[in-house]
């Protein structure tokens, strides 16, 4: 957008030099008048450019808050997710049952995207319910609840994440929050 408006800006003082130029017979007032018109049409272009600005701003950075919720997954062949099920306020906003490939990709870094939507401002919940196997073939129900606030203007990441600890020979369920 920048680069129109230096262009506009290029052209209108090359029109006024050949404008100068030019025999057509014009006298110093009618240069003078639109060489005044010139500028109004710049000055009117520097605000419609700052008006497109801000839309860009709004655009990017939209005045209300938004989270987004993604699962990520590190727990190989010791727990297998069959499904999870994540609540945003007590409202169901989003769900998936797991196919054994789903498994794989996420073990392997992908990441699955469960939400992205508006909040308004303020204290939320966020509840996720995961169901699985583990290599023990013994079915496994948890829930977490993550509480966090909503801020202004503020796009909030969860990261919902499963993995295995060894030690307890049990799936682990956490999260990490980024604003």
């Amino acid at each position: 957008m920048k680069q129109a408006l230096r262009l506009i800006t290029a052209v209108c003082g090359l029109s006024l030099v050949f404008l100068g130029l030019a025999p057509l017979g014009l006298s110093a007032q009618d240069v003078r008048s639109v060489d005044d018109e010139i500028n109004d049409l710049r000055s009117k272009l520097v605000k419609i450019n700052a008006d497109l600005d801000e839309l860009e701003k709004d655009l990017l950075l939209p005045r209300m808050s938004a989270v987004k919720i993604f699962l990520t997954s590190s727990s190989g062949r010791d727990f297998q997710l069959e499904q999870v099920k994540v609540l945003l306020n007590g409202k169901v906003v989003g769900s998936h049952v797991y196919r054994q490939e789903e498994n794989i990709a996420l073990d392997n870094g992908g990441a699955q995207e469960l939400y992205m939507g508006p909040i308004s401002e303020g204290e939320h919940t966020i509840q996720a319910q995961f169901s699985g196997v583990d290599s023990l073939k013994t079915k496994v129900n948890r829930a977490i609840q993550i509480k966090f606030r909503g801020r202004s203007r503020v796009l909030s990441f969860v990261e919902l994440k499963v993995s295995y600890d060894r030690t307890k020979r049990a799936p682990d369920f956490t999260y990490d929050i980024w604003e």
